[in-house]
């Protein structure tokens, strides 16, 4: 009898497997994992398969959270995990930064300025590279992206929105 390829994975695995399918739905090219919302994904130790998920939103307001919760719920149903305990983790807050290489490339590749460390606005065109670009609003799509026009090759674009973990970290009073 042979085994299938998901019997061969661990648990780490197979949960990487299933968020990697659990999209943002105002970037559904990009998972909550390339996002890098997800803080912990483990299964309990009381043997009652219960999967806990600890997960940060973009941004505390942010209209897609409560979507991503139901799409981390249905998508582990799918799987076989019919309890979920999900958390919502404020604390250390999301990001730009925690934002994987794969999807810094997923965005560039959907025509979205992705967010340089330490950046406040887009460096290059994601279209042609030129860094010969300008602000047409600071809100784009959605209120995590700008709209810029590159004035290269005459494409607009959005960029990601740079939101530095240091700009949320109170520094200590001299």
């Amino acid at each position: 009898m042979a085994t299938s390829p998901d019997a061969q994975l661990t648990i780490e695995e197979k949960f990487l497997t299933i968020l990697s399918k659990v999209k943002d739905p105002e970037l559904p090219f990009l998972s909550v994992l390339d996002l890098g919302m997800i803080r912990e994904c483990s299964m309990a130790a009381d043997g009652q398969k219960l999967v806990q998920i600890k997960i940060t939103p973009t941004y505390s307001g942010c209209p897609a959270f409560v979507s991503i919760q139901e799409s981390l719920k249905k998508t582990f149903y799918c799987e076989g995990y019919f309890k979920l305990d999900i958390k919502q983790v404020l604390s250390p807050v999301w990001s730009s930064d925690d934002i994987t290489e794969t999807g810094r490339q997923k965005m560039k590749a959907h025509g979205i300025a992705a967010p340089q460390q330490g950046a406040t606005g887009a460096r290059a065109c994601p279209y042609c590279e030129a860094t010969k670009i300008k602000v047409l609003s600071e809100f784009g799509s959605t209120l995590c992206k700008s709209l810029y026009l590159c004035q290269a090759c005459g494409m607009a674009f959005d960029h990601f929105k740079c939101f530095p973990r240091k700009f949320f970290v109170k520094t200590a009073q001299a």
